[in-house]
C-alpha cells in the first residue's frame, strides 16, 4: 500500500475524559468517532495503518490518546499523493447526526474546525464510502475490525521501521517537504533517544535538513538541545535563526532569553517576530529580560519587548510597560505599552495618576 489518505473509524464504549497531548483535557461521550489523516511521508499507508493498530506505542499524533481507550472497528483508505484529509473530515461533518466536539483535534496545521468528527451511534459504513467518494472522486477501500487483527510480514517490518531512528534520519535527509515534516515529528516522539542523532544533523550543509533537525529536537523535549539551538541563534543565515527561535520557544528555554532579547534588534522581520513570539511561549521566566529591553536604544527592541511582555501579562512588568507608555517617544513602543496595561486592567488607574 502507497501514500494516501485514511479515515478511522472508532467505537468507544463509556465516557472517558483524556488529556490529548498539548491541546488540553477533554470529555469524550460514548459512541462512533471517524477520523481523517493521511501518510504521506515513507512507509506510507501500510506504517501509518499498522501503528495506528498498535496499543503499545508513543502517544504522538492527536489521535493516540483515543485510540488508548477506543476501539478501531473499521478503516477507509485512498491511495494518492493527494492530500485528501481537510476533504474527508468536511465530508465526515456534512453526515446526518455529525458532531466537532473537540475544535483542532488533528487539524493543528491547517484550518479545519476538526479532523475528528463523533456520532452517537454509527453511520451504515457504505454511506461513510460514498461520501468520501463523492467529496473526494477517488476509490476508496475500507477494512472492517475482523479483517485487521493480524499484521503481513510486510506490515510488521515497516511498522518496526517507523520506530528505527535511522531509517528516520534517512527520510529528514532525502525526504520532501511534506515527508521532512513528518519525519520531524516521528524523530521528536522518539524523546530522548532521538537527540544525539539530531544533533549531528546541525552540521548538515542543508539548510532546510538543519531546520528540521531542529525542529525534530523541539518536539523531543529534550534539555540536551537548549544550547546548542542558542548556539544557532548566532548562525550567518537568518533561515537557521528563525528556526533556532521557534525551537527555543516550543521548549520554553529560560535560559535562552538573553539571547533571543538580542535577536530583537536584527533587520529580518520573521526572525524578530519568531524571536518574540518565543519569549512570550517562556513567559514569566523571560520577563527580567523583557524589562531590561524596555530601555533599549533602539526603538524596534523596545516595540518587541512591550508587546512580548503584553502578551505575558506579567505584573512584574507593569511599572516598566507605564514608564513607556508615558515617556518613550517611540509611538509603536507606546502603543503596545498601552495594549498591555489596558489587557491588565490598569490603564485607566495610569491615566487617572
Amino acid at each position: 500500500m502507497g501514500r494516501g489518505t485514511y479515515l478511522l473509524g472508532m467505537w468507544l464504549d463509556e465516557k472517558v475524559r483524556l488529556a490529548v497531548g498539548r491541546l488540553g483535557r477533554f470529555a469524550f461521550p460514548p459512541g462512533y468517532y471517524v477520523y481523517a489523516g493521511s501518510a504521506q511521508g515513507p512507509g506510507g499507508l501500510s506504517a501509518r495503518l499498522a501503528r495506528h493498530r498498535r496499543r503499545e506505542k508513543r502517544l504522538h499524533w492527536h489521535v493516540d490518546y483515543l485510540l488508548a481507550r477506543a476501539r478501531l472497528v473499521e478503516v477507509w483508505t485512498a491511495v494518492s499523493d493527494q492530500r485528501l484529509e481537510c476533504t474527508w473530515a468536511q465530508a465526515m461533518m456534512g453526515m446526518t447526526g455529525a458532531q466537532v466536539l473537540i475544535p483542532r483535534f488533528g487539524a493543528s496545521d491547517c484550518r479545519c474546525p476538526a479532523h475528528l468528527v463523533h456520532f452517537p451511534q454509527p453511520p451504515e459504513v457504505a454511506q461513510i464510502t460514498a461520501a468520501l467518494q463523492a467529496f473526494s472522486g477517488t476509490a476508496v477501500t475500507v477494512t472492517h475490525g475482523t479483517e485487521m487483527n493480524g499484521e503481513t510480514q510486510e506490515e510488521m517490518k515497516e511498522e518496526r521501521e517507523e520506530e528505527d531512528e535511522t531509517y528516520w534520519l534517512r527520510a529528514l535527509i532525502g525526504g520532501d517537504e511534506e515527508a521532512r515534516e513528518e519525519t520531524a515529528h516521528a524523530l521528536g516522539a522518539l524523546g530522548e533517544a532521538g537527540v544525539p542523532a539530531l544533533l549531528g544533523l546541525l552540521d548538515n550543509d542543508d539548510a532546510d535538513v538543519h531546520c528540521w533537525a531542529m525542529w525534530a529536537l523541539a518536539c523531543t523535549g529534550s534539555h540536551q538541545a537548549v544550547q546548542p539551538l542558542i548556539a544557532a541563534l548566532d548562525d550567518a543565515e537568518d533561515d537557521i535563526r528563525t528556526c533556532a527561535a521557534m525551537a527555543l520557544g516550543e521548549l520554553r528555554a529560560a535560559e535562552a532569553a538573553p539571547a533571543l532579547v538580542a535577536q530583537l534588534e536584527r533587520s529580518n522581520g520573521l526572525l524578530v517576530r519568531c524571536a518574540a513570539d518565543a519569549l512570550e511561549k517562556i513567559g514569566e521566566e523571560a520577563v527580567p529580560e523583557l524589562v531590561k529591553a524596555l530601555e533599549h536604544s533602539r526603538s524596534q527592541v523596545r516595540m518587541w519587548a512591550a508587546r512580548a511582555l503584553g502578551r505575558i501579562g506579567s505584573t512584574a512588568a507593569v511599572e516598566p510597560l507605564c514608564q513607556v507608555y508615558l515617556y518613550d517617544d517611540s509611538y509603536l513602543a507606546q502603543h503596545y505599552a498601552e495594549e498591555a496595561l489596558r489587557d491588565m486592567g490598569l490603564l485607566d488607574i495610569v491615566l487617572l495618576e
